[in-house]
């Protein structure tokens, strides 16, 4: 089945938006890949680069009534999500299979991988002292800090100016203000 017939864009057509994004829109989907980047410790750039080849090799699918930023934020988001879930020790087999002696398709059970509770409470007790540092930088801006923490939550866009009451100037201003924060709290990513 081709890409269209599908309901997906080709590898060229999606090449093509990629090329048509504007200034802005290329300073939306880099913020993106920063967050997403800081949940999962990885280079934004990475993370983009890495969206951009899944679905330049066929891996990912670019629905034809997605826009070209949004798709690229989901991509780093799920990927930035497959990042973290292998790093805390997890494997997404739900419907893998395998074949048993005698040629026969069975359902893959694999060895229990589940971190023990210390893992587990460290890597929450790591999640709760990044949430607590982001916040933390802006103490004396709780609109600030309030977009980061809807940030941190999977807010986005509209829905994050409507929450905050903000026009988009203003809006565009204190995102600017949180990114500026964070780039200049963590260079090289966060490190608790």
């Amino acid at each position: 089945m081709d890409a269209a017939a599908s309901g997906s864009l080709t590898v060229d057509e999606f090449m093509s938006a990629l090329y048509g994004l504007t200034e802005p829109e290329w300073t939306r989907v880099g913020e993106a890949a920063r967050w997403c980047g800081l949940l999962c410790s990885t280079d934004g750039d990475e993370l983009l680069n890495e969206a951009i080849m899944r679905t330049a090799d066929g891996r990912r699918h670019y629905p034809n009534d997605v826009q070209p930023v949004a798709f690229l934020i989901m991509t780093m988001r799920s990927i930035a999500h497959e990042m973290y879930e292998n790093r805390r020790g997890r494997i997404g087999l739900d419907n893998a299979t395998t074949t048993n002696i005698r040629g026969n398709v069975v359902p893959f059970q694999p060895t229990d991988q589940r971190p023990d509770p210390e893992i587990s409470l460290a890597q929450a007790e790591f999640e709760k002292k990044f949430r607590s540092d982001v916040l933390g930088l802006f103490e004396d801006d709780t609109i600030a800090r309030d977009l980061a923490d809807g940030v941190m939550e999977g807010m986005e866009g509209e829905e994050l100016m409507t929450v905050l009451d903000l026009d988009k100037t203003a809006f565009a201003s204190k995102r600017r203000l949180v990114r500026r924060r964070i780039e200049q709290a963590f260079p090289d990513g966060y490190k608790p």
